[in-house]
């Protein structure tokens, strides 16, 4: 057998081919298949390539938003800064007669004319201050050099920062000469234990203490039916905080704060808190504290809201360690909340069971919650229902409320 026959037919044909052997009759040769590349042309054009700028376009695109930008910032910056100047002079305008148009408040009420006057010329241009910025370009620098967007004029309309403050002057100035009023009778839900409350402290306020007036403004501020009435507490502590009573101050703040018996202003009530805090007493600078970590009446900062819980601390301390009442209750308050020192509901309830001994009823009322829900001491409705009663007799409501 030859080398040719072994092999497989389709090699077989080619070999025989390449060695002249001839294919048998019938056998068609089998294809030639190429291995190399094939041959093509295109009659058609893809284009020619580049000059599209898609580079510079988004430049250009980048440095338009940053001019709008800039130039949107440049403008409030403006605008800020035309408000703050107005609001500077009307402020400067009220500092300059403040002093003096608040010892009218100590003239007789047909003494006063000119005084009130002073104030509703300053509040007639206070109350609306028109702020305008004339139309004009930035100039702004971007990636592609300077910009200038042009601007409409623009008009703003501001109050005075001072303008609650004026308000609440002219308010006093224009209000009849104080007096406590006539004094609530029994009935219509006023116990006889809470009108022995006020009894004990009456005389003496209208003898001019201002720390029975405080006692006697509490239970118009929390009393129930027949005994609230936030606007005479108002009058109260207002006449105690203009006559330096710094716990009148507090109490007025907290009004303003809840606005009960007086227009609601964290302002205000950030300015009477700040009063009572800079004649040292800690309950102010504690009620402070929370406005500056809440942003309300005052720009946010937990930094001066920190340092100020401090001051309460040091100050409530000193203060309690002489017996006031108030500061107990405010100090047990701090290491009730852990505000300005470690939380403690043990140090908590001792420093309101001293408050409540010394005639707080905020001290008494949270000893009754204190004893209600078992913090820091055993449950103990028993003990609970004591401490309420006697915060209901100093004509605290909610605790009276506790013990029906």
């Amino acid at each position: 057998m030859d080398l040719v026959d072994q092999l497989p037919p389709t090699a077989a044909r080619l070999t025989a081919q390449a060695f002249g052997k001839a294919i048998p009759v019938g056998q068609a040769p089998a294809p030639v298949v190429h291995q190399g590349p094939a041959q093509a042309r295109f009659q058609g054009s893809f284009g020619t390539g580049g000059g599209l700028d898609v580079e510079a376009k988004l430049k250009e695109q980048q440095c338009a938003r940053e001019s709008e930008q800039g130039g949107q910032q440049a403008r409030g910056a403006r605008m800020v800064e035309a408000v703050e100047r107005v609001q500077g002079e009307a402020r400067r305008a009220w500092q300059s007669r403040a002093s003096e148009l608040e010892l009218c408040t100590k003239l007789k009420r047909d003494q006063r004319s000119g005084c009130i006057s002073a104030v509703e010329q300053w509040l007639s241009g206070a109350r609306s201050m028109t702020v305008r910025l004339p139309a004009g370009v930035e100039t702004v620098q971007t990636a592609c050099g300077a910009r200038q967007p042009a601007y409409q004029a623009e008009v703003k309309v501001v109050s005075a920062i001072d303008l609650p403050v004026a308000e609440a002057l002219l308010s006093r100035l224009k209000a009849g000469d104080f007096s406590l009023g006539s004094r609530p009778g029994l009935g219509s839900g006023i116990t006889r234990a809470q009108l022995a409350h006020l009894d004990r402290f009456w005389a003496a306020c209208e003898g001019g203490s201002v720390d029975a007036c405080v006692e006697v403004g509490l239970p118009f501020m929390y009393g129930g039916s027949g005994l609230k009435d936030s606007g005479r507490a108002a009058r109260i502590f207002r006449k105690v905080c203009d006559g330096g009573g710094a716990r009148g101050c507090i109490r007025l703040g907290d009004l303003y704060n809840k606005g009960e018996g007086v227009s609601q202003s964290y302002s205000e009530a950030a300015r009477r808190f700040q009063e009572g805090c800079d004649a040292g007493h800690g309950n102010g600078c504690h009620k402070l504290a929370a406005l500056y970590s809440s942003g309300q009446g005052v720009r946010l900062s937990s930094s001066r809201a920190s340092e100020l819980y401090r001051r309460a601390v040091s100050l409530s301390r000193s203060r309690c360690e002489s017996d006031d009442a108030s500061e107990c209750t405010s100090y047990g308050y701090l290491f009730d909340q852990g505000k300005g020192l470690t939380k403690s509901d043990s140090r908590a309830n001792a420093l309101y069971r001293k408050g409540c001994d010394l005639g707080s009823l905020h001290a008494c009322n949270n000893l009754g919650i204190a004893h209600q829900y078992g913090t820091g001491v055993s449950i103990s409705m028993t003990t609970a229902r004591k401490y309420y009663q006697k915060a209901c007799n100093m004509g605290y409501q909610a605790a009276c409320t506790k013990l029906r």
